[in-house]
């Protein structure tokens, strides 16, 4: 296992766990431009047959630049800094995950210029790429996720933005699929967006807290292949005071979701998706 993380200085930092006992901190790749400011790291699905032990690292400075570099199991290397800035620093608008069929790893975020982009690794880094533009407001806090069933590369994204709004997207492995019309929030200041996808069907779910009528509720939509965008279905039972965080976890072996809710007055709460349904209440 790996940690990597960030201090005080530009100098990107991670320790390995070999089973027995951690290593001494070492350096990840080379300096990057400032200090990191936030830290993602994903691994390589185990299903993957290509590159299985690579880990891609990606990160948001203090200075607003945002870098990319891969563990191949024995050492760093394809470090690179995006070409476009992310278009926050103290919120996170970058995610990436990895194609279930190629392997590819991709890197999606908000950029200041009301745009959606993204960058893929193959066997080195491909050219950056507009996803979605003319968004008319920049995106505040961002989720991605990529399809496990075998066969496809789908990835989903999702993200609120300065205007409040709750907006979402698909990469169907070839072209970025038409949005649907964005959802009223308003708790931007906090991730309540999220997204993951069913183990067998090719299911994407999107959670996330409407305005309406109150931001208590859980929210939500699906995509597939077939029938695109689902409409928005909100659910029944609230919380007690409005929704601030979502994290949407998938299971394993099966179709099963779950979420977690954070609400503004602390309270954490869960919720299970079974495949074809929500529990009746958090």
């Amino acid at each position: 296992g790996i940690v990597v993380y960030g201090d005080s200085t530009s100098q990107l930092k991670y320790r390995k766990w070999d089973g027995v006992s951690w290593s001494g901190e070492l350096n990840a790749g080379s300096a990057l431009d400032s200090a990191p400011y936030f830290v993602q790291a994903v691994s390589r699905p185990p299903y993957v047959n290509s590159r299985r032990n690579d880990i891609t690292v990606l990160v948001t400075t203090s200075g607003g630049k945002l870098h990319a570099l891969r563990w191949n199991g024995g050492a760093w290397g394809d470090q690179v800094q995006m070409t476009t800035n992310p278009a926050q620093v103290t919120s996170d608008v970058a995610g990436m995950t990895y194609e279930r069929t190629t392997g590819d790893a991709i890197v999606i975020w908000g950029t200041a210029a009301q745009e959606i982009r993204y960058r893929k690794f193959t066997t080195a880094w491909q050219t950056e790429q507009i996803a979605y533009s003319g968004l008319g407001d920049n995106a505040s806090w961002l989720s991605v996720a990529g399809d496990r069933l075998f066969g496809q590369n789908n990835v989903s994204v999702i993200w609120n933005d300065a205007g409040q709004n709750i907006q979402f997207g698909m990469w169907n492995g070839s072209t970025w699929e038409t949005r649907p019309a964005a959802v009223a929030t308003d708790q931007i200041d906090r991730r309540n967006v999220d997204t993951a996808w069913e183990k067998h069907t090719g299911k994407a779910m999107f959670v996330f807290a409407k305005k309406s009528p109150d931001g208590k509720e859980l929210s939500w939509r699906t995509w597939t292949s077939a029938g695109g965008f689902s409409a928005v279905t909100q659910q029944a039972g609230a919380l007690s005071q409005k929704i601030r965080w979502l994290q949407l976890q998938p299971d394993a072996k099966s179709n099963q979701l779950m979420v977690l809710a954070l609400d503004i007055g602390g309270d954490l709460s869960s919720r299970r998706w079974n495949g074809s349904a929500w529990d009746s209440a958090f």
